[in-house]
């Protein structure tokens, strides 16, 4: 494996990952992300995967596990504790957002 970053996006949405992708694309890291449909997907992913990804990136509303839910799995297995966890929604209520 090169010495590039990988990347796991766990998005329910196709356009959202859609708009990822393209902006790796801009940035040239296409091809560096693994993309998981929900948080049960992103957790069977890590569990599995030969090496961790240097960033997880999860979408707050989700179905199965959303965001809040995935990042309190991964932070509960110490193989995980080091990866950084970003959570984003496009969601306006303020205590989703606080949260």
């Amino acid at each position: 494996m090169s010495a590039a970053k990988k990347i796991l996006l766990a998005d329910d949405d196709k356009e959202d990952r859609a708009i990822f992708e393209e902006m790796l694309e801009d940035l040239g890291s296409a091809g560096l992300t693994h993309y998981a449909i929900d948080g049960e997907d992103a957790l069977a992913f890590l569990r599995t995967c030969a090496t961790f990804p240097s960033l997880i990136i999860l979408d707050l509303n989700m179905p199965r596990l959303n965001g809040k839910e995935t990042l309190h799995a991964i932070r509960k297995d110490a193989r995980f504790a080091s990866i950084p966890v970003y959570i984003y929604s496009t969601s306006l209520n303020p205590i989703e957002r606080d949260e």
